[in-house]
């Protein structure tokens, strides 16, 4: 099966090998986004989007091709013309897919989100219960340590 993908991929041009990277990181964090949330049971899908991104990104790099991802856009740089290309329309178009899923996720989580925002907030309450006991018992010590230091200095046995 990995010769057949392989060969598909080094039929596809530099432009769509770029994309299909891009397409398959967005699908990687979807799934580890689901993973994370605990409705994602084919967990061995993950490991073979990276996998295909690897062989992508192989194939590019013996093409002497450069991918950047980043906030700035989608870069396709090659080494050999000396060129660079921007592939910020394409990738529009794949991010005019995506948040469709996204949404879906996040309206089937919205439950899970106000237990774990419930959760978070008594977790804060008692960190700032523990931190108010500590100051208290901080304070006292304080005190019994005046004391002890007065009761040396007045002459007192105690």
């Amino acid at each position: 099966m990995a010769n057949k993908l392989n060969k598909d991929l080094l039929n596809k041009t530099n432009e769509e090998l770029c994309i299909l990277v891009f397409r398959l990181k967005l699908q990687l964090l979807e799934f580890r986004f689901r993973k994370q949330t605990g409705d994602f049971n084919k967990i061995h899908l993950i490991s073979e989007i990276r996998k295909t991104i690897a062989r992508v990104l192989t194939i590019l790099k013996t093409r002497s091709i450069k991918l950047t991802i980043g906030t700035h856009g989608i870069f396709m740089y090659d080494n050999k013309n000396k060129t660079v290309k921007s592939l910020n329309d394409a990738a529009n178009e794949v991010m005019k897919e995506t948040p469709k899923a996204f949404e879906q996720q996040a309206d089937a989580n919205a439950p899970v989100k106000e237990v774990v925002d419930k959760e978070v907030k008594s977790i804060i309450k008692t960190e700032d219960n523990v931190l108010a006991k500590k100051a208290a018992v901080k304070k006292t010590s304080q005190v019994k340590v005046k004391k002890a230091a007065i009761r040396k200095t007045q002459g007192g046995s105690n």
